[in-house]
């Protein structure tokens, strides 16, 4: 009778041990958290990479649609410091951005598929608009890049992001004597400005993601 006991706890307690695995692998359809990191712009006042770097931060929210496709919204503030008349400057930069993600791997953390990964590359691209030059203008910009993202737990998730915004103007210092768009000296190749930031953000993982069969632990 002792031996039959001890054998139905160990069963009890692999069971629940099993359950708990399997909840644990759960994957979510949402994402939302901080990011934070470094900005920069490239333009008639600048024309280094990485050059006057400034603070950005700001808030991002992620919804997968499969374990390759998302949809991120994200909000974000910096600015942008330059030189002009032989004095540095500032102006801000708040901007809103909604992109497409493709991940190179099949992310599924815990999953029954091949190939899967709790970790992937990724590029993005999109369309956004932005408040700057001294929040005197506001207009749209092409958001794109690459980043790289890892659910290190079901409920939390870390990424780097190396993102560029290309403006559809020339004007993002705020001066008129900087932008010159018809006269030709734009740095990139549409004579626009450009600002790239590098962030890292956590996210919160939430909205639990349907199971593929019946017989699945919720």
């Amino acid at each position: 009778m002792k031996l039959k006991l001890q054998r139905y706890g160990i069963i009890a307690v692999l069971l629940v041990l099993g359950g708990w695995k399997i909840s644990a692998a759960s994957n979510y359809l949402c994402e939302i958290g901080p990011i934070g990191g470094l900005s920069y712009y490239i333009g008639d006042a600048n024309s280094f990479v990485f050059g006057n770097v400034q603070p950005a931060y700001g808030l991002m929210f992620r919804y997968k649609f499969t374990s390759r496709w998302a949809l991120t919204a994200k909000g974000q503030y910096s600015n942008v410091l330059f030189k002009v008349n032989d004095a540095w400057d500032k102006s801000m930069l708040g901007q809103v951005d909604v992109v497409a993600e493709y991940n190179f791997f099949n992310m599924k953390l815990g999953g029954y598929e091949r190939f899967s990964h709790n970790y992937s590359p990724y590029l993005f691209a999109g369309i956004g608009v932005a408040l700057h030059g001294k929040g005197q203008h506001f207009g749209p910009y092409l958001p794109f890049g690459l980043g790289f993202k890892w659910q290190m737990t079901p409920r939390w998730g870390l990424m780097v992001e190396w993102q560029q915004q290309l403006f559809f103007c020339d004007n993002v210092e705020g001066y008129d004597i900087l932008d010159n768009t018809y006269g030709l000296n734009g740095i990139n190749f549409l004579k626009n400005d450009l600002v790239s930031t590098l962030t890292v953000g956590i996210s919160f993982h939430f909205m639990r993601e349907p199971k593929n069969c019946k017989m699945c632990v919720r």
